[in-house]
């Protein structure tokens, strides 16, 4: 495991690409500090990938987790899982090719990066919960009134 830390705090996007210029793997995934995964998701989404060259990404299904610790409800579609971002896993030559993440979003980097690759390349649902997503009252995807924003800004780029 490689770890860094920037100086400053400039966006999630400028950091996502700063380890995507350190990766080395056919794929990269996002997984949150305070989340955690199944034992098999990497595996299984690997796998799909290694056998569909025409499919660029996978998603499963998340669970949020409220403080409780008790299960809400599952994300189960591609609209919801975008305002999370967490557990895609995409082919690292297509983030490439698409030139990383977006710097210029705060709260929406993964919605924007989901939102060019859709252009560009399909994506598969695999319908299995394998992404635990604890949802925290102070997190990024709390604050509306800039999500709201940045969403209006990239859905009226990308249509």
């Amino acid at each position: 495991i490689l770890s860094f830390r920037h100086e400053k705090n400039k966006s999630v996007g400028y950091a996502t690409n700063s380890a995507l210029r350190i990766a080395s793997g056919k794929y990269v995934i996002k997984v949150d500090g305070d989340d955690f995964i199944d034992r098999n998701m990497i595996f299984v989404m690997s796998k799909i990938l290694d056998n569909n060259e025409d499919i660029g990404f996978v998603y499963g299904d998340h669970m949020i987790i409220n403080k409780d610790e008790e299960i809400k409800y599952p994300i189960d579609t591609l609209d919801k899982l975008l305002d999370n971002g967490a557990g895609i896993m995409f082919r690292k030559k297509y983030i490439d090719s698409l030139g990383g993440y977006s710097d210029k979003y705060r709260t929406r980097d993964d919605y924007e990066m989901v939102s060019r690759y859709l252009k560009n390349f399909d994506g598969y649902h695999l319908r299995l919960p394998y992404y635990n997503y604890f949802q925290r009252e102070d997190s990024l995807s709390k604050q509306t009134t800039e999500r709201i924003m940045e969403k209006k800004q990239i859905d009226e780029y990308y249509k």
